[in-house]
């Protein structure tokens, strides 16, 4: 059986990925590409599932580009993790690898791309042979391995190929029961869904303890030593002369004051810093604000007020995702892949297969609706799972009013919107526990658009982890895609 080669690429890049599957077919080894083996009419995330599990060994273009795309990240993430198969980084552009690449040891294409294609072309044949049945001895691996290149005196000597790290399973975890997830990249900083949501409580909890057995200590010290004394004035030695225990109780009262406000200053910080170790992050109830559409930008960024009705609503959520299905005559529109019909998905699935970037783009009053079940899907997702990040529903113009610092500006509204103390705000903020929904983008003039545009992408370029999707008009879909990198987006009717 021959290698199939799975190439995975950002798409700036297609020509040499081209170029790349030719050498590869020229080889003999069979390839899976996107723009070909996805057809029009087929649902492009189940076509790219479809091309991991049934191929050998991935290929993947590094470029700076392709390490910052969640896409191609997650190819690589998920062919090392859960498939356990081999990659084979090709480094096409000048980029510092990321940590992972280096440690499976990538083939650089920069210096001398003809030296690049032979060791690429020794390395796939060393991935063929080795997959081949060890029954007979290896002989019918070299017959039907592809023959290797001449040798080159000047080239270089080929990598050895180093087997991909074994997956992470957790400790008691079911290997043989664990489901792919493609939600999440392989990225060189810790997993957003294992940050931790209270990092500073921890930190408060330390300095707690330190202050709470600094204040035992001088609790016991005053019990033991200057309680006695105050009560005892006379009880020193009787070898000691009046004018020493005169002057000893003084000391002695002095001391004991020193260490009570030792305690207090202990007790005052510790109850200061407090609200942000007892806080949790799955605390807040309320849903999130629902402005009206012809609301003023002043009153939809105001705190929300809970009716009497809230309670139900809250206790409706966790079923949001099976209730509302995406509009009929919606459709998805993808910068690679074509149109695909939506009938049948909830948004919140097209917002996972998209890998939390995402467009939304129609009319005012159709964003409004989806906007809607968006922002409870994903709430009710971050209730049952307080790991999940937390939906904040904005108006991309109430940041133009006085331009902010972008995280100064979400940490408040996200202050307005959960009524939650101003330090987990800012957490939120910190580790990235934040899903920004933001609309209004065709009721900016262009200076406003092009200034808030670059400070979101400047955001993103800081909080890559972040999922963020944006609401606009139809006709917006190609300047978007081009200035954001957002490859996909949920066209809808009305």
């Amino acid at each position: 059986m021959t290698l199939k080669v799975f190439i995975s690429y950002k798409s700036e890049y297609r020509p040499f990925a081209r170029a790349l599957q030719t050498r590869l077919k020229e080889w003999g080894y069979p390839t899976w590409l996107d723009v070909d083996n996805i057809r029009p009419g087929e649902y492009f995330r189940h076509k790219i599932q479809e091309g991991l599990d049934t191929s050998d060994a991935l290929v993947v273009v590094l470029t700076e580009e392709a390490q910052r795309s969640r896409e191609v990240m997650a190819e690589v993430d998920y062919f090392l993790g859960q498939q356990n198969k081999p990659v084979v980084p090709l480094r096409h552009q000048d980029c510092k690898p990321l940590y992972i690449f280096v440690s499976i040891q990538y083939i650089d294409f920069v210096t001398n791309e003809s030296n690049g294609f032979e060791a690429l072309r020794t390395r796939l044949a060393e991935l063929n042979a080795a997959q081949q049945p060890a029954a007979s001895g290896g002989e019918a691996a070299k017959e039907q391995a592809p023959a290797l290149p001449p040798q080159n005196p000047d080239a270089p000597p080929p990598p050895q190929p180093i087997p991909p790290p074994a997956p992470i399973v957790a400790p008691g975890a079911n290997t043989a029961t664990t489901e792919p997830s493609r939600r999440q990249p392989a990225e060189p900083y810790p997993d957003k869904q294992s940050l931790p949501t209270q990092a500073p409580a921890r930190r408060s909890r330390s300095g707690a303890g330190r202050w709470q057995m600094v204040g035992a200590a001088a609790v016991l010290l005053i019990a033991v030593i200057i309680v006695p004394q105050l009560m005892q004035g006379n009880a020193l030695p009787p070898d000691l002369t009046s004018s020493t225990r005169d002057n000893t109780m003084p000391l002695l009262i002095i001391g004991g004051l020193l260490l009570l406000a030792l305690v207090g200053v202990g007790a005052f910080l510790w109850l200061r810093r407090r609200p942000e170790s007892t806080f949790t992050r799955a605390e807040p109830n309320l849903p999130l604000p629902k402005p009206a559409p012809d609301a003023n930008m002043e009153q939809q960024n105001q705190p929300y007020q809970p009716e009497e009705s809230d309670s139900s609503q809250i206790d409706d959520l966790l079923s949001m995702d099976k209730k509302k299905d995406v509009p009929a005559a919606a459709v998805l529109r993808h910068t690679d892949y074509g149109e695909y019909p939506l009938a049948g998905k909830t948004l919140a699935q097209v917002f996972d297969d998209l890998l939390g970037q995402m467009l939304v783009l129609g009319t005012a009053q159709a964003r409004q609706q989806a906007w809607d079940e968006l922002a409870a899907a994903l709430l009710a997702r971050s209730k049952a799972d307080d790991t999940r990040p937390v939906p904040l529903r904005l108006q991309l113009n109430a940041w133009l009013a006085n331009r902010p610092s972008f995280d100064a500006w979400l940490a408040a509204q996200a202050i307005h919107a959960y009524a939650i103390p101003e330090q987990a705000a800012q957490a939120w903020v910190e580790h990235d526990q934040l899903t920004l929904l933001l609309d209004g983008l065709d009721g900016l003039s262009a200076d406003q658009r092009t200034a808030g545009l670059a400070a979101l992408q400047a955001y993103r370029r800081a909080h890559p982890k972040v999922d963020v999707v944006l609401g606009g008009s139809a006709a917006d879909f190609d300047a978007l895609t081009q200035t954001l990198d957002i490859r996909g987006a949920v066209l809808l009717a009305g």
